[in-house]
């Protein structure tokens, strides 16, 4: 038996490209959940009846939610990508690997 089939160096890029991808993307997650906008909101009480405003400092994520579908797929595009590629690469190493067993 010649043992097994595997490339190191494209094995260890593709972990090392899915680790960096998953600090990116709670880095990412992190940033947007901290960030705050100021906007104008009706003010309270009778003034708000009457249409006054103020303004009020608010989360990101609460004015614009569609922000956290957008970072769940991010997160798992730039992580889950790499791993598919080594997945794919751990079949074609299994078939080299059965092809050089069966040859020697």
């Amino acid at each position: 038996k010649t043992g097994v089939w595997s490339t190191l160096q494209a094995s260890i890029y593709l972990h090392s490209t899915a680790a960096g991808n998953f600090k990116s993307a709670v880095t990412a997650a992190a940033a947007v959940s901290g960030s705050t906008v100021t906007t104008t909101v009706p003010a309270t009480g009778i003034g708000g009846w009457f249409g006054m405003t103020t303004t009020a400092t608010v989360s990101l994520v609460s004015v614009q939610p569609w922000i956290i579908p957008a970072l769940a797929g991010y997160g798992i595009i730039a992580v889950g990508g790499p791993y598919i590629v080594l997945r794919k690469c751990h079949e074609h190493w299994r078939r080299a690997t059965t092809d050089l067993n069966d040859k020697f």
